[in-house]
């Protein structure tokens, strides 16, 4: 199987201007967002949360970075 490179996701910033998440977040967020990941608690509060106001993946990963990284 060919390997597939990973696709940059698109993140719209509080000035709607697009930025991309890839690989430029520097390594301290990057460790911080690793982290969360594997807190499964922290995981199922954001998708009650999600459930609860009918946010889409983009927009859960939205909320989650300016509450986290703002």
């Amino acid at each position: 199987m060919p390997i597939i490179p990973k696709k940059n996701i698109n993140i719209l910033d509080k000035t709607k201007n697009t930025v991309s998440f890839n690989k430029e977040l520097n390594s301290s967020k990057q460790v911080k967002l690793n982290s969360m990941t594997c807190d499964i608690d922290l995981i199922n509060k954001f998708n009650e949360l999600a459930t609860k106001r009918k946010w889409n993946k983009t927009t859960l990963m939205n909320e989650i970075l300016r509450d986290y990284f703002d």
